[in-house]
Formats: structure tokens, C-alpha cells, sequence
């Protein structure tokens, strides 16, 4: 296009020169150096004018360029950031699931450490009433006083206050138990809350002796 634009203005130049030496030959017909000192004067406007048109040709594809230029960098941050964002958001997942998993192992520990509180608790009630707390009081009897006729042998609290899970739902009391038929079971239903269960963290937790899954 910049091509096109310097053949016009040539033609142009050329056109105006033949016309420009028609007038001279016509007012100065008899002195030709007086004809052409004028003649390389205005050839010399001429091609200058022409230069600076040239020139500002130049500049405005010039900025054409950059103009482009900058467009083609704007885009190229933008998939640069796109890049950064998606691993940050990987990173992000690998934590969270990491700090879940730490987390549901650090219930499971607080689990088994209620359950032997409770435990201890539940040995000095039977030492004071000398019968476990019956399946309808249930371990409400260990914060509170129980309404029985033995009512007065009571010396608790046995603890501060009853405690539920680390999930949020309540130990699970069982006497005489499944496992320990003899005395009673505590039970924790684990992270799905529901007896059983095929997970890590679903297991059911219990004052029974438990078979460790291997590693």
C-alpha cells in the first residue's frame, strides 16, 4: 500500500514539473538560465513536500505496527494469566484435599480420646451406683443425676458436660454391648455417620479391640 501511495505521488510530482516548465518557457522565453534557476527551485519545494509526505506515510504505518504490536502483546499476557490461574487452582485443590485429609484423621484421634474419657467416666459411675448406667439413662447419667432409687449413691458429675462426635452426631451407648457383651459398647459411626461403613474415615469407632487395616 505505502508502494502505491510513492508511484501516485511521483506521477503527480512528474506532471506538475511538465507543467511547471510550460509556465517558465512561456514567461521567460529568452533567458533560459533565469528559466531554470526558478525550475530547480520549485523542483526542489516540490520534492521536498513530497519527502515530508513520504515521511508522515512512514510514521502512520509505523504506528500501525505498534498499534498491532500491542494488540498481539495484550493478547499474549492475557494467556499468560490464564497459564498462572489454572495452576494456582490446582495447587489450591491438592491443598485442600490434603488439609481434608489431615482433618478427618485428626477427628478420628479425637474420637477414640472421647471415647476414653467417657470410658473412665462411665468405671468411676459403676463404682459409686455399682451397676452401669442403664441403657434409658444413658450417658446423660454421667453429668446429671440420675431419677432412680439408687439415686442417692450418685457422687457425680463423672464429667463436665456431654460431648457428640467430631461430625456433630452423639456417641452411641450400648449395654450390655454386642462387642463387649459383659459390660457395654461406646460407639462413634464415623465421618458418614451411619453404622459401618466402607471408608477410611466411615468406620465405626469403639472401645473394642479393632483390627488395624494394613498400610
Amino acid at each position: 500500500m505505502m508502494n502505491d501511495e510513492c508511484r501516485m505521488t511521483n506521477e503527480m510530482m512528474n506532471d506538475e514539473c511538465r507543467m511547471m516548465n510550460d509556465r517558465l518557457s512561456e514567461k521567460c522565453p529568452d533567458n533560459p538560465h533565469r528559466r531554470m534557476s526558478l525550475f530547480r527551485h520549485l523542483s526542489f519545494s516540490i520534492h521536498h513536500s513530497s519527502f515530508r509526505i513520504h515521511h508522515s506515510s512512514f510514521r502512520i504505518h509505523h504506528s500501525s505496527f505498534r498499534i498491532h504490536h500491542s494488540s498481539a502483546r495484550r493478547a499474549f499476557t492475557l494467556i499468560e494469566i490464564l497459564v498462572v490461574v489454572t495452576i494456582l487452582a490446582m495447587l489450591a485443590s491438592a491443598i485442600v484435599l490434603s488439609f481434608s485429609g489431615e482433618t478427618d484423621r485428626a477427628r478420628v484421634a479425637r474420637a477414640k480420646s472421647d471415647i476414653a474419657t467417657l470410658e473412665n467416666a462411665i468405671d468411676r459411675f459403676k463404682l459409686d451406683m455399682r451397676r452401669y448406667p442403664a441403657e434409658e439413662e444413658g450417658l446423660v447419667a454421667l453429668a446429671q443425676k440420675p431419677d432412680s432409687e439408687d439415686a442417692t449413691r450418685w457422687k457425680g458429675p463423672y464429667i463436665k458436660r456431654l460431648e457428640k462426635d467430631p461430625w456433630g452426631n452423639p456417641y452411641v451407648y450400648v449395654v450390655p454391648g454386642d462387642h463387649n457383651t459383659e459390660s457395654y459398647d461406646l460407639i462413634c459411626y464415623g465421618a458418614d455417620g451411619q453404622e459401618g461403613g466402607p471408608g477410611e474415615y466411615d468406620k465405626d469407632i469403639g472401645n473394642w479391640a479393632q483390627e488395624e487395616r494394613p498400610e
